[in-house]
C-alpha cells in the first residue's frame, strides 16, 4: 500500500494509525494509509506547531480538552515583566487540576538605575540564587547582608500579557486534514490528481513554503459557528462550481473552504454532500446526503435549515 503522504510503497507494519485531524485536538478520526515515518514528522512539524499556537489552546481550554497525557494545555510557560523584560515570570499551576496559582519569579541579576536589582521568589534561598551569578565575593557577601538584615527593596513587577497568534499554524493544519480527508472520501484514485501531488509536496517539504503560497487553495477561510449542533469539529466536501471543496470547521469557530480537486468525475455522482461530524464526546459520524432521497431526521442535527423538494439551504 502506498502512503499517501510520501507516496512510497509501505508494508503493513510500516503503516500507523494517522488522527486527520490530531488527537489531542479532541478528535477520533482515523486513517491508516499513512507510513509511521510521516505520521510522525507531521505531528512534530504541522501537529505539534497547530496545538501549540495560542488561539488554538484557548479553545483547547474552553472545550475541556487534554492532551495525551490527560493534562490541559498551559499558556505560558515564562512572561516578562513590563518594567524590566528580563525579568521573567513562571505561572505555577496545580497539578491535581491543572489551574492557575500565581506566578513565581525565575531568578534575575539586572542594572535598574545604576542600581543592581536582584529578582528572586521569596521561596527561595538567596544563597542558591546568587550561585547562578558570576559576582565577586565582596559583593555576594554585600547582597546576603542586606537581605538577612531585611535591608533591601521590595518591588511588584507587572507582567506583559500580551501574546500573538501565527496564522500560518491554522493555515498548514488546513491543508494537511483537507488532503487527508479528500483521499478518505475519494479513493486511491485521487493520488493521480494535480492537488493531490501539490498537497504532497507541501507536506513533505514545509520549509519551502509560506502561507502565501498555499492561499491559493483557500476559497474561503472565517471565523464563525458551525451549522451543526453539538460537534467540535466537522468536515463536508461538496461540488463548488468547477471544483471539489473540502470545507473545515474547528472548535465551532475556525472555518476553512479549501479546494482540493477540479476533476468533478471523482467526486461520487450519486453523492450531494457528505459529511463527518465529530462530536465533543469524541465519537464521530459519517454521512452521505443522496442526490434522489434526503433523510429529514438527519437535518434535524442543523441549527437553522430549509428542505424543500430535495434541496438544502443553511
Amino acid at each position: 500500500m502506498k502512503c499517501i503522504i510520501c507516496n512510497q510503497e509501505k508494508e503493513d507494519n510500516e503503516l500507523s494509525i494517522e488522527h486527520v485531524i490530531p488527537e489531542s485536538a479532541g478528535s477520533s478520526f482515523t486513517i491508516n494509509c499513512v507510513c509511521k515515518e510521516c505520521n510522525n514528522r507531521l505531528g512534530q512539524t504541522i501537529d505539534k506547531k497547530f496545538l501549540d499556537n495560542k488561539l488554538v489552546k484557548f479553545y483547547l481550554y474552553s472545550h475541556d480538552i487534554k492532551n495525551k497525557k490527560g493534562r490541559f494545555p498551559k499558556f505560558w510557560n515564562t512572561l516578562p515583566a513590563k518594567d524590566n523584560p528580563k525579568i521573567k515570570a513562571i505561572p505555577q499551576y496545580n497539578s491535581r487540576n491543572n489551574k492557575f496559582e500565581g506566578w513565581k519569579y525565575k531568578s534575575v541579576l539586572s542594572n535598574n538605575n545604576g542600581n543592581m536589582e536582584l529578582i528572586s521568589d521569596s521561596s527561595e534561598d538567596i544563597g542558591d540564587v546568587l550561585k547562578e551569578f558570576n559576582l565577586p565575593d565582596e559583593v555576594l557577601e554585600e547582597i546576603i547582608n542586606k537581605h538577612n538584615s531585611g535591608d533591601y527593596v521590595r518591588k511588584n513587577h507587572n507582567l506583559d500579557l500580551r501574546y500573538g497568534s501565527s496564522r500560518e499554524d491554522l493555515f498548514f493544519e488546513a491543508i494537511k486534514i483537507a488532503y487527508e480527508y479528500a483521499h478518505h472520501i475519494l479513493g486511491e484514485e485521487y493520488l493521480l490528481d494535480s492537488f493531490a501531488s501539490e498537497f504532497q509536496e507541501i507536506l513533505l517539504n514545509l520549509d519551502k513554503f509560506s502561507i502565501n503560497e498555499i492561499k491559493k487553495y483557500f476559497i474561503n477561510y472565517y471565523f464563525g459557528e458551525s451549522k451543526f449542533k453539538d460537534t467540535l469539529h466537522d468536515l463536508n466536501m461538496i461540488r463548488f462550481e468547477n471544483s471539489i471543496v473540502v470545507n473545515i470547521n474547528l472548535f465551532d469557530c475556525f472555518n476553512f473552504c479549501v479546494e482540493v480537486s477540479k476533476n468533478l468525475n471523482l467526486f461520487p455522482q450519486d453523492i450531494i454532500v457528505s459529511f463527518l461530524l465529530i462530536g465533543k464526546d469524541i465519537n464521530f459520524d459519517e454521512y452521505n446526503i443522496d442526490v434522489n432521497f434526503m433523510d429529514i431526521d438527519f437535518f434535524k442535527r442543523f441549527k437553522d435549515i430549509e428542505v424543500k423538494d430535495n434541496i438544502f439551504k443553511y
